[in-house]
Order: structure tokens, then C-alpha cells, then sequence
């Protein structure tokens, strides 16, 4: 038997059984490919430490921003679950997020490939 999921789990429209991405992971050609999963645009209101590229890297050593940069740079960061861009060229990494729907968009183009977009000028794109 197939029995319905809790009421925080967003629901597929096809099938009201099968969670939607990010939770059912397994189905993203994308994070198979490039490790990371976007999960939206949106405001990070937890009060968890995150650490910051900028802070963290030598200003000689930086690379101009983008989606991989940031991926590759958190991905040496102990504990980050996840990664957020914000305002085009900032990146942040956290171990746990809490993720709200505000009004915003995640326009800003990334410094290191205007082909993307880094988050806007409040809100982050969340992988």
C-alpha cells in the first residue's frame, strides 16, 4: 500500500505519492552530474554559523563566482549540507538552512559566468 506523506513534504501533481525534488534526489540527471542540486531562491533565516568564501580564501587565491566555484568551495568545509549565492558574487556555506518564501527574485548574474545567476540582492539560489 502506498500511504499519503506528511503534510511539510511537497507532493509530485502526477502522483500525490511521490515526493518532488530536492527529496526524492535519486530522479536529478543534474546532481549526478555536478554534485549539487538546486533548490531555489530564497531568504536563509536560520541562525546557524555559515561560512564565507570571501572570508575564507585569500583575496589572491579567489576565483570569480559561480554555481561550481561555490559547490567546489563548500565541498571542503566540514559539515555544509549546503551552499547559498547571494548579490552575484557571494558565496556562503551551511551545515542545515531554513529556507522562506519571500518576495525577490535571484536576478543577479554570476561575476564568473553571466550565463547563471547568484542569488539577488536578499535572497540566495540555494543548492
Amino acid at each position: 500500500h502506498k500511504f499519503p506523506l506528511g503534510p511539510d513534504v511537497r507532493k509530485s501533481d502526477a502522483d500525490p505519492f511521490k515526493p518532488k525534488l530536492p527529496f526524492d534526489k535519486g530522479t536529478d540527471a543534474m546532481r549526478s552530474c555536478t554534485g549539487h542540486y538546486y533548490m531555489g531562491c530564497h531568504e536563509d533565516t536560520s541562525q546557524g554559523a555559515k561560512t564565507f568564501y570571501h572570508k575564507t580564501i585569500e583575496k589572491k587565491n579567489q576565483k570569480k563566482m559561480t554555481p561550481t566555484v561555490c559547490f567546489e568551495f563548500c565541498s571542503s568545509v566540514p559539515f555544509s549540507s549546503y551552499f547559498g549565492l547571494t548579490n552575484g558574487d557571494t558565496c556562503w556555506c551551511a551545515p542545515f538552512i531554513k529556507a522562506e518564501e519571500t518576495a525577490g527574485f535571484c536576478d543577479m548574474p554570476c561575476v564568473g559566468d553571466a550565463e547563471h545567476t547568484c542569488g539577488g540582492q536578499v535572497l540566495s539560489s540555494i543548492y
